[in-house]
């Protein structure tokens, strides 16, 4: 398994050249960090290469996250700038 940066980049297209000369080499494109880390744990538990793949893709999936703060309303700002 190649991982890559960018589908389409340098490293993703010289990678995809050289793997066609293997018949168990996979280009993986949009690699992020949880993807990596967890693959490298997933490895062992895979029964495949097709396996590991299915894992990763969801391992990468998973490490997506729109994280936001919370957004006060203007009675909790109100009650909090109360007091006691």
């Amino acid at each position: 398994m190649i991982f890559s940066d960018l589908l389409g980049g340098t490293p993703f297209r010289t990678a995809m050249l050289e793997a066609q000369d293997f018949d168990d080499v996979e280009v993986m494109a949009g690699t992020n960090l949880p993807l990596l880390l967890e693959s490298m744990v997933l490895r062992y538990s895979a029964e495949s290469l097709a396996d590991f793949i299915e894992l990763a893709l969801e391992a990468g999936k998973t490490g997506l996250v729109h994280a936001q703060l919370p957004q006060e309303t203007e009675a909790q700002a109100f009650d909090e700038e109360e007091g006691i």
